[in-house]
């Protein structure tokens, strides 16, 4: 009855292992398919059904797409979570303000399991992440950068081009 209006349709469950298999399911199933990472955006949706994705492709196990560095400007993977980034000693000293202005995002326990591109790549308007990140656009930038599908080859999740969603020039 009216409880099936707070669960997620059925759907097809992927779990990549490989940035190759991410993005051959995704090629695949095309608009049809969702990328999971920490869920915090896309569950809520797909709880309310707003977001009906007829598959789900979760990258949490694609080692290719965690982890922060930094070569002159801050290199996330897709799948590092916002409680990484908040203690990753690296983004601080490239970004300063990360740190300072994570711990305000959310609650930890969103943090712990939210990403990074997630967030991004979702455009929540409840994320406050890309506000934390708008300050320093030059870094912002460059995060968008590494995400985008011309630079697949870094082994970074392929995502809408939040770059050119927020108005930003590539």
């Amino acid at each position: 009855g009216r409880w099936r209006l707070v669960k997620p349709a059925p759907f097809k469950y992927v779990a990549a292992a490989t940035v190759d298999e991410v993005v051959a399911t995704l090629t695949e199933h095309g608009d049809e398919a969702k990328v999971l990472a920490g869920g915090q955006s896309l569950v809520p949706l797909m709880n309310l059904r707003l977001a009906v994705p007829g598959v789900l492709v979760d990258v949490n196990r694609v080692a290719e797409l965690q982890g922060i560095s930094t070569n002159g400007a801050v290199d996330v993977g897709a799948v590092t979570r916002q409680a990484g980034l908040e203690r990753s000693a690296e983004a601080q000293a490239a970004v300063p303000i990360t740190g300072h202005a994570l711990r305000h995002v959310a609650f930890p326990g969103v943090r712990s399991r939210g990403t990074v591109g997630g967030s991004i790549a979702h455009a929540d308007p409840a994320s406050e992440l890309c506000a934390v990140l708008l300050p320093d656009a030059g870094h912002l930038l460059e995060l968008f950068q590494t995400w985008t599908p011309d630079k697949a080859t870094q082994h970074r999740i392929l995502v809408s081009n939040p770059a050119k969603l927020y108005g930003f020039p590539n």
